[in-house]
């Protein structure tokens, strides 16, 4: 025969009491990893990621020593003119040259291009007679004048390059004064001596 029943006995201190406060609160996030927190700890904040390094690129050391090299041959040709002393005696023969030079041309313009004429007074001073081949003067006159001109153009583009880099350019104009005149020479003779007028006359003195 069973008794009455007894009375509940009083929670336990070792167990929490439960309210309704405690049943609404949240249960926190449980760690992935690690032991479990204890009742009322907060788990643990993992770590944050650390940022991705960029990796660097050989090719962008390659690329940035090709353009300090380039940067440096750019920057050589005028610190060379820049070490070279300057030379006035070679300014001064050159402009001399050039101002001759300039003289030649502008007086060969008229001489050649009415060479016919030239010839004929020559040949009326010499007591040759008259300059009989028209034709092959006017030619060779334009021709002379279109030589002078280019190789004059050439001489005073190519001095003043090498006087602004200070090198020695007096050679300039005077290799090109020679090289101009003996063509001039060989072209001038060769006319002469075909000239039918100039044969006979030779023909008549020996």
């Amino acid at each position: 025969m069973t008794g009455p029943a007894s009375p509940r006995d009083p929670a336990s201190p070792n167990e929490p009491e439960s309210s309704g406060s405690d049943a609404a609160r949240p249960e926190p996030a449980r760690p992935t990893s690690g032991p479990a927190p204890r009742w009322g700890e907060y788990a643990p904040v993992p770590p944050a990621p650390a940022p991705p390094v960029a990796p660097t690129s050989a090719g962008a050391g390659t690329g940035g020593a090709h353009e300090a090299v380039g940067a440096a041959g750019a920057a050589a040709p005028s610190a060379g003119s820049e070490s070279r002393p300057v030379r006035k005696w070679d300014r001064i023969l050159t402009l001399v040259l050039l101002a001759f030079a300039t003289y030649s041309v502008i007086t060969g313009l008229f001489t050649y291009g009415n060479l016919p004429a030239a010839l004929d007074q020559v040949f009326a001073m010499q007591g040759i007679g008259r300059f009989d081949d028209v034709e092959s003067a006017r030619t060779i006159g334009l021709a002379l004048n279109i030589l002078h001109l280019s190789v004059y153009a050439l001489t005073v583009w190519l001095s003043y390059r090498m006087l602004k880099q200070n090198r020695i350019t007096f050679w300039v104009p005077l290799t090109a004064g020679v090289v101009v005149s003996f063509i001039t020479a060989v072209l001038l003779v060769t006319l002469v001596i075909g000239d039918p007028a100039f044969r006979e006359y030779v023909t008549s003195t020996t």
